[in-house]
């Protein structure tokens, strides 16, 4: 059993933590509950907390004796962006990425993105190639979409 299930089957049994907080997990067992990420120090290195839109933190540095002395996101998650697919704009004739707000074209890096529904709305000349591109889990957080 994955920890995501772990989790889903410890909120299950736990119905007053549904909605809410980290479920904690070590060695594949649902040990407890938080209702915020927090005090790494009172986990185990190596510990799991998985909030409710399955973002998994694992307990990083320390020791068995004065607990771990930070959470880390993990790439583990099977939230909504699990499925849905980005795109960056390309013009050929300028050789120039889309900026996110539309009104000009700057460098690859810089280069706005916009999920699949949005491009779908989009009127696009011929000049404008789309091209997909996976945003790290900090872009999408940021713009809330994770």
């Amino acid at each position: 059993m994955t920890i995501l299930k772990i989790a889903a089957k410890w909120r299950e049994a736990h119905p007053e933590h549904v909605a809410s907080g980290v479920v904690l997990i070590w060695n594949n067992k649902a040990y407890g509950w938080k209702n915020e990420l927090r005090d790494p120090s009172s986990e185990q290195p190596g510990s799991y907390a998985i909030d409710i839109n399955n973002n998994v933190f694992i307990a990083e540095g320390g020791n068995d004796y004065d607990g771990a002395k930070c959470w880390v996101a993990t790439a583990i998650n099977a939230g909504n962006m699990a499925d849905e697919k980005y795109y960056k704009i390309f013009s050929t004739v300028k050789n120039a990425w889309w900026q996110q707000d539309k009104y000009g074209y700057t460098d690859e890096y810089n280069a706005g993105y916009w999920s699949e529904a949005q491009i779908s709305i989009m009127t696009l000349d011929d000049e404008q190639n789309i091209v997909e591109y996976k945003p790290s889990r900090l872009q999408l957080r940021l713009r809330g979409r994770d």
